[in-house]
């Protein structure tokens, strides 16, 4: 019964949207801007990042954690590539581990 709160309150989502940023083309105002408008020593620049977290249900796995990530970064300077580097961590333990499906990048 308590496991069945726990996910029953995992997968209560509220979506919260700050900015409305698309994820899809760059334009060409993003590609000839040269520095940041507020911060002109900014070496890079996150433009648009969302995050979705949620489980898939499955009869022979159970509960899997799917988790989205999409961000655009802005790079003005050789300083700002340690933005573009981006470390995925996988658990694994003795029983249970984490597999990475699919990974896209695009420059």
């Amino acid at each position: 019964m308590r496991r069945f709160f726990l996910v029953l309150s995992i997968l209560t989502i509220v979506q919260v949207n700050a900015q409305n940023f698309k994820f899809g083309k760059v334009s060409k105002a993003e590609i000839k801007e040269k520095e940041h408008p507020i911060y002109k020593d900014a070496n890079a620049v996150v433009l648009y990042r969302s995050q979705k977290v949620y489980y898939d249900v499955n009869q022979q796995e159970g509960f899997r954690l799917i988790s989205e990530v999409h961000e655009r970064i802005k790079i003005y300077n050789k300083e700002g590539f340690d933005w573009a580097t981006k470390e995925i961590k996988i658990f694994k333990g003795k029983t249970d581990e984490e597999s990475l499906i699919q990974l896209k990048g695009y420059t």
